[in-house]
């Protein structure tokens, strides 16, 4: 019983630290918390396997899924992070680093190229598309019609959106099949499967699994409220065979594409391969090494170095950001656009690595400009198919 007027402090919860309960609480709080109830209800699902995708050793489990489980950071502490690495790393390392990241760059992309071209999206012109906002929904409309040029967009497929949000991606692709293809079949309804760690508010998922207010339901839909470190996908029902699902994602972050990557290929026994796989790249800065899909020879420390600069390749450009331009330390000897330069070799070097782990699990993977660098600096997707089919980029 609390005194009238006074004020408990408040602590994190133990269970779920995203919000707070007054201390003299906790005990009873403990017995009632939602992400309890939560917690126990996804542990006692057959797709839950803790850190089953992390790529972490037992012993390192303790520290760094720490780092996986947190939200992703601010853009405040992520320049006071690239700032005090540039702040206290020595010249003369500073100076090899670069000369390291632009060698492993060469060597990676001595024999290859990113597809240069824009994916401009003609075929939907549809008045469905009309109210979305501009930038989200030509990256959405960009990223649609890479999936009809590869016979992808269609009732005969179904889809697995990872770091789903309120799956807006989802819809989207749900109303493109409905203008290629008006025809609905509901004697076998498509499947999506959304998957995403956060409790969302105001979901689509209604809006996907129905064509409209009035109409009978003709997509099954299912929510996983998971960490994609814990999803065991072999367990995850499914209505038909995985070589009609195609994997999509808009905004996965980071270690959270390294986790979907592993969650697809090595969390599956029986490993067939997957119709195909669209993942739009960003927040490099927040990829993890312990979890990093393929490390090739680059040291933990240079690796922690590397995520971090990645935020030049969206950050500085000449004309923009000479502000901070102004406050790089002096032995920071560099324009705008090689800060740039560097910043792009660096999400390359870790794309890349994606790009060589998908190879070798069977799947022909290629980096591709999927929308115009105005729309946003995040315009790189990573597309795969299986090793027999060949992938469209015209």
């Amino acid at each position: 019983m609390h005194t009238t007027g006074v004020t408990s402090t408040r602590i994190q919860c133990p269970i779920d630290p995203s919000h707070t309960i007054p201390k003299d609480d906790v005990e009873s709080h403990l017995w009632k918390c939602n992400a309890k109830k939560r917690k126990d209800g996804l542990m006692s699902q057959h797709y839950f396997k803790k850190n089953i995708n992390s790529g972490l050793l037992q012993d390192d489990l303790d520290r760094d899924i720490i780092f996986i489980r947190k939200k992703f950071t601010k853009n405040k502490e992520k320049e006071s992070n690239l700032s005090q690495m540039l702040n206290t790393i020595d010249k003369e390392v500073f100076s090899a680093l670069l000369s390291k990241i632009s060698h492993v760059y060469s060597l990676l992309f001595e024999n290859y190229s990113i597809s240069s071209e824009h994916y401009k999206p003609k075929l939907l012109t549809s008045d469905k598309f009309k109210k979305i906002s501009k930038k989200h929904g030509e990256q959405q409309l960009c990223m649609i019609d890479l999936l009809y040029r590869n016979n992808c967009l269609s009732y005969d497929c179904d889809y697995v959106e990872f770091g789903c949000g309120s799956a807006r991606l989802s819809y989207m692709i749900k109303q493109a099949v409905h203008v290629v293809q008006p025809e609905v079949s509901l004697e076998d309804p498509q499947q999506f499967i959304l998957v995403d760690r956060a409790i969302i508010h105001n979901k689509s998922d209604v809006h996907i699994s129905h064509l409209n207010d009035d109409s009978e339901q003709y997509a099954q839909v299912d929510r996983i409220t998971i960490d994609i470190s814990d999803l065991l996908f072999d367990k995850v029902p499914l209505r038909h065979e995985t070589d009609r699902l195609c994997v999509i994602s808009k905004h996965l972050c980071g270690v959270a594409t390294d986790l979907t990557l592993r969650c697809i290929t090595e969390s599956r026994q029986e490993n067939k391969p997957l119709k195909a796989i669209f993942i739009a790249l960003c927040c490099h800065q927040c990829c993890s090494y312990k979890s990093y899909i393929k490390r090739y020879n680059i040291s933990e420390q240079d690796f922690e170095y590397i995520k971090l600069l990645t935020s030049w390749g969206i950050g500085f450009r000449d004309g923009i950001d000479n502000k901070k331009h102004d406050q790089l330390p002096s032995k920071i000897d560099l324009t705008a656009d090689e800060r740039c330069k560097v910043g792009e070799q660096c999400k390359r070097i870790i794309d890349m690595g994606r790009i060589e782990y998908l190879n070798h699990n069977g799947y022909n993977s290629n980096l591709i400009y999927y929308c115009d660098k105005n729309v946003s600096p995040e315009n790189v997707l990573l597309m795969a198919t299986p090793m027999a089919l060949v992938p469209t980029t015209e």
